[in-house]
């Protein structure tokens, strides 16, 4: 028995309950329901308290692990690196990471110069074949905190990952810049992400994400 947050809300709005009085059919604490509801994707607690919430559900007719949530669709379009120069000041920090990579590669170089320009410094590091989060910034708010030293491809938000996946595989396998523009509904943002290796190493390894919340208009 698995279910997510977005799930869980579904169902108290469809059973038109609040989260207290299914906490308490539950025989839980408001504030237990409150700390679970904390979690981002799939809810992590023992079977037992998940049978709980789920039989409370199955009482309304609902069964929660098959409530269906409508997830806005991803937009990843990829930009020329050759256009970087043509974006405008607002976008200081994607422009500062480009003229890093210009100078060096070297990872703890590329997070130390960004870091003096820009909080939305994001890692990627590849180990065993899969790529997993490392430092999470403000580069791109809907990859969240508690994603740090996930597998990309297994954060909360699967679509998000299969994305960031491809963009960082794509700069690792390279060695070239990948820069996007990705969009969900009203969320729009330009991406940079740069290949980098350790001191002394020729292969790309890691990667340095940083992006901007707007359109970048290239044209001109």
């Amino acid at each position: 028995m698995r279910f997510t947050v977005l799930q869980f809300r579904a169902a108290a709005a469809l059973a038109e309950r609040s989260h207290d009085e299914i906490a308490k059919r539950a025989g839980l604490s408001p504030r237990t329901l409150n700390r679970l509801l904390s979690q981002d994707g799939v809810i992590k607690a023992r079977i037992s308290t998940l049978e709980k919430i789920a039989s409370t559900m199955l009482l309304d007719g609902i069964e929660i692990d098959k409530v269906g949530v409508s997830v806005p669709p991803l937009v990843s379009v990829a930009l020329p690196p050759e256009r970087l120069a043509a974006l405008d000041d607002r976008f200081e920090n994607v422009k500062a990471l480009a003229q890093i990579a210009a100078d060096t590669r070297t990872h703890e170089c590329v997070v130390d110069r960004l870091s003096r320009v820009t909080d939305r410094v994001t890692v990627v590091y590849e180990k065993g074949g899969e790529l997993y989060f490392g430092g999470i910034g403000g580069s791109i708010p809907i990859v969240k905190p508690a994603d740090q030293n996930q597998k990309v491809t297994e954060i909360s938000d699967r679509e998000i990952g299969r994305d960031s996946a491809q963009r960082n595989w794509r700069a690792i396998l390279t060695g070239e810049p990948s820069f996007y523009f990705v969009q969900r509904q009203e969320l729009h943002f330009t991406v940079l992400t740069i290949p980098t290796r350790r001191p002394g190493s020729n292969q790309n390894s890691q990667t340095v994400t940083t992006a901007f919340k707007g359109i970048p208009y290239l044209g001109g």
